[in-house]
């Protein structure tokens, strides 16, 4: 239900900031299921599938951003965002926050 909302507000957006919306909208959505089902099961297999899961929401949001920038912007800001993604698989994945 959360999502719908969210993916609803994302509807009076146009283009890139439109796909930013939505996929933050995902990722969260990523993140509450992941650290629901984590928590359910309280197994290290599914806290690991968690943490990959939300790394790569994280990452998913991240690179959506990028869209924004040419050239070698963009490269760059892709590859902070894979940088990141792999920070974040091994810190344990913490939510990002957005600014």
């Amino acid at each position: 239900a959360a999502y719908d909302t969210d993916k609803k507000a994302c509807d009076s957006l146009k283009d890139n900031a439109k796909d930013v919306c939505v996929a933050e909208a995902k990722a969260k959505r990523t993140r509450v299921d992941e650290n629901a089902e984590a928590a359910y099961k309280n197994t290290p297999k599914a806290r690991e599938h968690a943490i990959h899961e939300i790394a790569e929401a994280n990452y998913k949001v991240a690179k959506e951003r990028c869209d924004d920038k040419n050239g070698n912007d963009k490269d760059v800001c892709v590859k902070e965002a894979k940088s990141a993604q792999v920070a974040d698989r091994a810190a344990g994945a913490p939510p990002r926050s957005t600014p």
